[in-house]
């Protein structure tokens, strides 16, 4: 039901994925993994939900990135803060 609302079945595990820890960032190849979704589709949702300012990317720089996790090319994404904290006020 969800996945007719919001388009897409990747849209909806990542809304999901960001969501349940939102202050988390993770990496392109781990959010395909945890949607279980094809690489391709989920960087085409990021995209999506960057350019409607749900996530926003985030430097390497300012991830707490544990030993094994992604690489320093990996591109990190998280939930934009402004969006948890409207959804906290409803």
């Amino acid at each position: 039901m969800l996945e007719q609302l919001f388009g897409s079945k990747s849209r909806v595990k990542l809304l999901h994925i960001f969501f349940q820890s939102p202050d988390r960032a993770y990496y392109v190849r781990e959010l395909a993994r945890l949607a279980e979704s094809q690489l391709n589709a989920i960087r085409r949702e990021l995209a999506n939900l960057e350019q409607v300012g749900l996530i926003m990317p985030v430097a390497i720089e300012n991830v707490d990135v544990q030993e094994g996790v992604g690489t320093g090319r990996s591109k990190y994404y998280k939930l934009f803060k402004h969006i948890l904290c409207a959804k906290l006020l409803m």
